[in-house]
């Protein structure tokens, strides 16, 4: 049974620092603000992107393949967020997850994807939308960095002292002397 409370004492104090650490980062804010500002990087590569597109379907009567679509984007800088280098464009077969958000594609619709490392964002021409979010509070889990913060705090301290308090004492044998007189 001691031993059974130590490991438990010892998984609340892990479980305890680590919402201590992710509370504290959340605190100090370090994600949401510069992913938006990636985003804005982003939307401004799609929007370039996309005048490329219109310019060249105005003058060809027809899009970019992807082999013209790449010439023209390798003439930038392999600057991430904030270049066309290294972005995609699909004017057929577009993904299911685009589908869904943006609804059919009409004739002659582009799809312009932009591979961030993690996940792909896409800018749909039949709707001049992308699926870069701008509201910080889809970024949290608790929709405001306070309210995610608080919450991994509160977690944190119970179970520190949920850790403590499980933590089995030692017996305490305490001697008896007899009082010292003056």
């Amino acid at each position: 049974m001691r031993l059974l409370r130590i490991l438990v004492a010892i998984c609340l104090y892990f479980v305890g620092a680590a919402m201590s650490l992710l509370g504290l980062l959340s605190v100090l804010g370090f994600g949401a603000e510069e992913t938006i500002h990636h985003n804005r990087q982003i939307e401004g590569a799609f929007q370039t992107a996309a005048k490329f597109v219109v310019s060249f379907q105005g003058k060809y009567g027809r899009l970019p393949n992807n082999e013209e679509f790449e010439i023209w984007a390798k003439r930038f800088p392999t600057t991430p967020y904030s270049s066309p280098h290294g972005m995609m464009i699909l004017d057929s077969s577009f993904p299911d997850e685009a589908i869904k958000q943006f609804g059919k594609a009409p004739q002659d619709a582009f799809l312009l994807v932009y591979w961030r490392s993690e996940w792909n964002e896409y800018y749909a021409s039949w709707v001049n939308r992308t699926t870069l979010q701008f509201d910080e509070s889809k970024y949290y889990a608790f929709g405001s960095k306070l309210a995610e913060s608080s919450i991994l705090i509160i977690i944190a301290l119970s179970a520190l002292i949920g850790g403590h308090k499980i933590w089995p004492l030692r017996q305490r044998q305490e001697k008896f002397l007899p009082p010292v007189l003056f």
